[in-house]
């Protein structure tokens, strides 16, 4: 499955292979009539649209659609792919997206790729486009997919690996166990974690807050872990960037585990073993956002000894 395809659509309002936006947002939104029986410019414009301070834009364009951008995972796995195409087929396109308020890993990320963000350009009420517009989407965001995640969005992050290392800006150290900790996150967190940590002190893992560490630092800690640990959570998609990682053990909300395998799918496109340790949990909110109670330290023992390093 090619996860980016690119799509021509003919648009809200329809004439010639023009493309005319007159939300911001809403235009990905809407079922477009692709039937309309226009009979000429002059008609369409008086009857459907204003063009009171329209912009016009004469350019080829191309829009990166992507619903979930602020988040980690779904940046590097939804979002990054459509930079990707774009540099490798030495398109000149102008560059639409919906949101524009990057936040630091992302301004971290478009440095290590070498990519311009100021390029890009924020759609904005009544612009009219005169040439083709080509959107790369990804229906609901390509990281949750039931079909399954594709190849294409790993190859670029293993691109980006070796970039990295050939800059050496990564380079190979002594192996680590690591463990993830969601303490600081508002949901999805484990609330008496102290006994996992507690025992993961038997074993010398590292204890990692993702969120106080650039992106750099993030790969280059993953490209160098043996095992590693992690409440599910956007952070754990770093282990594209893993070096033979010897498993990757995810506590997992046993009432939402059902509904989102998605690292399960990364780790067999990566060949990394996986195993899930489920958990209780503590509300009655959405799975998805739940936090929960930690009570299968046995077999998180367990697992951790068949995998350490001696």
């Amino acid at each position: 499955l090619f996860i980016l395809v690119f799509v021509k659509f003919n648009s809200l309002l329809y004439l010639n292979n023009n493309f005319i936006l007159m939300e911001n947002t809403e235009i990905f939104n809407k079922k477009w009539n692709l039937n309309l029986n226009i009979k000429n410019e002059n008609e369409k414009y008086n009857n459907e649209i204003n063009l009171t301070n329209t912009k016009i834009n004469n350019n080829k364009c191309i829009s990166f659609n992507t619903i979930y951008i602020s988040n980690y995972y779904h940046f590097i796995i939804d979002f990054l792919p459509k930079i990707f195409i774009y540099k490798e087929l030495n398109l000149n396109n102008d560059i639409y997206i919906t949101r524009k308020n990057f936040i630091r890993f992302q301004l971290e990320f478009f440095e290590l790729i070498d990519f311009d963000y100021t390029k890009m350009k924020l759609f904005e009420n009544n612009i009219l486009f005169k040439n083709e517009m080509i959107i790369l989407s990804d229906k609901r965001g390509i990281g949750i997919l039931k079909e399954g995640i594709p190849k294409y969005p790993i190859e670029c992050m293993k691109k980006l690996l070796n970039k990295l290392i050939k800059e050496k800006k990564i380079v190979k150290k002594d192996k680590k166990n690591i463990y993830i900790t969601r303490k600081n996150s508002n949901y999805r967190h484990i609330n008496n974690q102290e006994i996992i940590i507690n025992l993961l002190k038997k074993y010398n893992f590292v204890i990692v807050e993702l969120e106080n560490i650039s992106v750099l630092e993030q790969i280059d800690l993953f490209y160098n872990s043996n095992i590693v640990l992690a409440p599910h959570g956007a952070g754990s998609i770093n282990i594209i960037f893993g070096d033979n990682i010897k498993v990757y053990i995810e506590i997992h909300n046993k009432n939402y585990v059902k509904m989102d395998n998605c690292f399960h799918q990364i780790c067999d496109n990566l060949n990394i073993p996986h195993y899930c340790v489920h958990s209780n949990s503590v509300n009655n909110i959405k799975p998805h956002i739940s936090n929960f109670e930690f009570d299968n330290l046995e077999c998180l023992e367990k697992l951790i000894e068949e995998n350490i390093i001696q």
